[in-house]
């Protein structure tokens, strides 16, 4: 018996995705086909987008906790 070993993905779409780890954001398009032309889109998609903004020392990455009243030490 014959068997023919090419591969035909019979109409299939191809699902590319990026995920942007600073905001937890997945970049997904569908082509239909794969190769160089749709991993560029998909480049393009994501670096035409904002990129996020670094952490500034003025507004401070770490945030100080104030004790309310109750949970303050009493003055003896």
């Amino acid at each position: 018996m014959p068997v023919n070993h090419e591969y035909g993905r019979g109409g299939a779409l191809a699902y590319l995705a990026a995920y942007d780890v600073h905001r937890a954001k997945v970049f997904g398009r569908c082509e239909p086909k794969t190769g160089i032309g749709p991993f560029m889109n998909l480049v393009t998609q994501v670096m035409s987008t904002e990129p996020t903004p670094a952490p500034n020392a003025s507004t401070g990455s770490s945030t100080t906790v104030h004790p309310t009243a109750a949970e303050r030490p009493s003055p003896d």
